[in-house]
């Protein structure tokens, strides 16, 4: 029998039809990844970490995969290039991915996006390799990522804090 995990996703992005893009994600995700278990609503934030006049629109998805989490994560970058993501950006020149955003003279840069997708937990699973951090190390600071979180998940606990969502959410 195959393992069936539930993989926590943030979908989100400020540039074009931002409402129609997370649309087309919730579906592309349900045929590439797994069946929708939940959805939140969608939240509205400014940037994070830059300066943009276009504000975010974000939602958390939760998907029941049999998919590695390697595979959700390859499932990921064929859907946010197919709205237009480089995703030659997140590799270094040994081809590991690259754990934050581009990186111009060791700074982190943010900036406008059509899409971004980010797994924040897979099931309870703790992973840090090369390609992949779960749970995603910014989560417990981000108040876009935690707001629509707590609607669909507040008595989960995260998996190395211990701390459920709502108390995650509640210490911002």
């Amino acid at each position: 029998m195959e393992r069936k995990t539930e993989v926590v996703l943030l979908t989100g992005g400020n540039l074009g039809n931002i409402r129609q893009t997370l649309a087309d994600i919730r579906t592309l995700a349900q045929d590439k990844i797994g069946k929708l278990r939940a959805e939140s609503s969608i939240y509205e934030s400014p940037a994070w970490g830059f300066k943009s006049e276009f504000p975010f629109l974000n939602q958390a998805l939760v998907l029941q995969t049999a998919l590695s989490a390697r595979e959700v994560l390859a499932a990921i970058w064929d859907m946010e290039a197919a709205y237009g993501k480089d995703i030659r950006s997140y590799f270094d020149t040994k081809g590991r991915k690259i754990k934050s955003e581009k990186k111009i003279d060791g700074t982190t840069v943010y900036r406008s996006r059509s899409i971004d997708i980010d797994i924040l937990f897979y099931g309870n699973d703790v992973i840090d390799d090369d390609y992949l951090t779960v749970p995603h190390p910014l989560l417990p600071y981000r108040r876009f990522v935690l707001e629509p979180l707590n609607e669909i998940m507040p008595d989960f606990r995260h998996p190395v804090s211990g701390k459920t969502v709502r108390e995650l959410y509640d210490s911002l």
